[in-house]
């Protein structure tokens, strides 16, 4: 399909100029075409520039994230039997490097799930007793979730028209590097949240150290979908430009990150093709042991190379002092 493309300004601090970061491709669905990453020559932004108008975009999404929610899974399965149990799946997911049950266990009242996707995040929410709302772009993915019984807004956070100071949790999760103006919608997000309120934001980290190693076959730049890709630093920044003040910063490493970014390198490598086929054989990868194997050198290496782990996890809260200036 066609993709049509715009150039935009840095949506730090507006600068109209940039240097040439990295071109890559996306390696997740085979989108050939290749992107041009680029480093903002003030702040240090670095974003994906020219990207998809938000017509072509919108078309990318409903071909590339239709809804798999529909698809059923083995009754009897490990992720099942972990799902089922909330401590054990925290220490699973503090195991494996995920942020998911942090994310459960301090949802409270009424919750905002922006990017919601096919509402598992949400199921995962009610059943915490949470009033759940939802924001997705993709109208297949806002079907599923309405099927579903979920109140899900179809498109953009800023034309939903939330009450002000009507949420008490907001969710961006894996998110943030989607969205074409993330300063808007963080915005727009203070707003919406009571006072006090809390926003959670999981987002790739482009200052890893596994998109050190791989570089341009690391999954965490996902272009053309990822318009931007933020690091420590340029995240303070961004969250300067609101009202917010940062409760927490931190980083971790999923094993999956490395897992997927090492299939993608493999793949793109002929010469490499006898190993891919012998993991594929036996499902090494995907494999349950693999991912034991996997996430205690990701737990070592995150406690030796502070804040340079795969994900940073960031806690905002809406500073009561600047609702009453």
């Amino acid at each position: 399909m066609d993709i049509n493309l715009e150039y935009v300004k840095c949506n730090i601090c507006g600068c109209n100029k940039s240097y040439p970061f990295m071109q890559t491709k996306d390696y997740l669905f085979g989108i050939l075409k290749p992107f041009n990453i680029v480093r903002c020559a003030r702040c240090g932004l670095i974003y994906t520039n020219p990207r998809p108008t938000r017509l072509s975009i919108t078309k990318l999404y409903k071909k590339y994230y239709d809804s798999n929610g529909g698809k059923k899974e083995k009754i009897l399965s490990f992720k099942n039997f972990i799902r089922s149990n909330l401590i054990l799946r925290r220490l699973w997911h503090c195991f494996t490097g995920e942020y998911l049950s942090i994310l459960l266990t301090k949802a409270r009242g009424k919750v905002l799930d922006i990017g919601c996707g096919s509402g598992s995040l949400l199921k995962d929410l009610q059943r915490r007793n949470c009033e759940v709302y939802g924001v997705e772009i993709n109208p297949q993915n806002v079907a599923f979730c309405r099927e579903k019984g979920f109140n899900v807004f179809c498109g953009d956070l800023r034309d939903a028209q939330f009450q002000t100071n009507f949420f008490d949790v907001i969710i961006l999760r894996h998110v943030l590097e989607h969205l074409d103006s993330p300063k808007e919608i963080l915005r727009e997000a203070f707003r919406i949240l009571r006072p006090g309120g809390k926003i959670f934001i999981y987002t790739p980290n482009a200052e890893s150290y596994l998109s050190k190693l791989f570089g341009k076959y690391w999954i965490g730049w996902h272009v053309p979908f990822h318009f931007y890709h933020f690091t420590e630093r340029t995240t303070k920044k961004l969250v300067q430009l609101t009202d917010f003040q940062i409760n927490k910063i931190s980083s971790i490493t999923p094993e999956y990150y490395f897992s997927s970014s090492l299939k993608f390198y493999l793949r793109e490598n002929n010469n490499l093709n006898k190993i891919i086929e012998l993991f594929k054989q036996y499902g090494l990868f995907d494999s349950l042991l693999f991912r034991i194997f996997l996430s205690p050198v990701f737990r070592v290496l995150d406690f030796i190379l502070k804040g340079k782990g795969e994900c940073l996890r960031v806690e905002l809260v809406k500073d009561i002092s600047k609702v009453l200036d």
